[in-house]
């Protein structure tokens, strides 16, 4: 019996300890999300997506992971002496009650070492990790890459 009850207190214990945010999914939407069409030659890409946060608190997204790449980093572009540059960044944070847009030129999720070719019509299946604890799974479909014509006109 005594070990019964100091089970049920230890278990107990682990619930009182989890991070709120662990639970509640609902305070960060995540919409828009795809992933860049892989040329040819290619052995990268990269995710978007739009993050909303609905807390009043900042919140951080730490990893992404999935099986379809030998590594992922979470990336920027920005201006180093008037050339841009991609530079990974230790973590991508989504202010208090407000959005974020991961997008080609700026934040970005980069797969590097794809383990098979993507194509248009597939879907690529990760896990978004954030400080706390807080974890969302994430289904992205595969999209074209848009010719820069096509993307002036919108």
């Amino acid at each position: 019996m005594k070990m019964l009850i100091s089970s049920a207190l230890l278990l107990s214990s682990l619930f009182i300890a989890t991070p709120t945010l662990a639970c509640d999914d609902h305070k960060l939407e995540i919409s828009d999300s795809y992933v860049r069409e892989m040329p040819p030659a290619s052995k990268n890409t990269a995710a978007y997506m739009q993050l909303k946060n609905t807390t009043d608190k900042p919140l951080k997204l730490l990893e992404v992971q999935s099986d379809i790449a030998k590594k992922i980093e979470l990336h920027n572009i920005v201006n180093v002496d008037g050339v841009l540059k991609m530079q990974p960044q230790p973590y991508i944070e989504i202010a208090a009650n407000n959005s974020l847009i991961l997008k080609p030129g700026s934040y970005h999720v980069m797969m590097m070492g794809v383990k098979r070719q993507l194509k248009q019509g597939e879907e690529v299946k990760m896990t978004l990790k954030f400080e706390g604890g807080m974890t969302r799974e994430l289904t992205a479909p595969v999209q074209p890459i848009m010719p820069k014509s096509a993307k002036a006109g919108s």
